[in-house]
């Protein structure tokens, strides 16, 4: 079994930053989880996907 974890600051000093860390951790709890079945892995549960958005929302 192999487990990705991403590592990320809850504030940053450039906002841009900010931006761009939760524009790709977005796009990889949504567009990112297509298809991934298919290829043998496992999507992220929805239940999860939603405490996920909480957490990268939070982000600034």
């Amino acid at each position: 079994m192999l487990a990705t974890y991403e590592v990320v600051c809850s504030k940053y000093s450039d906002a841009s930053t900010a931006t761009a860390v939760k524009a790709f951790l977005t796009s990889a709890t949504d567009n990112g989880q297509t298809g991934l079945d298919t290829s043998g892995y496992i999507p992220i549960p929805d239940s999860f996907k939603t405490k996920l958005g909480t957490a990268i929302n939070a982000i600034s």
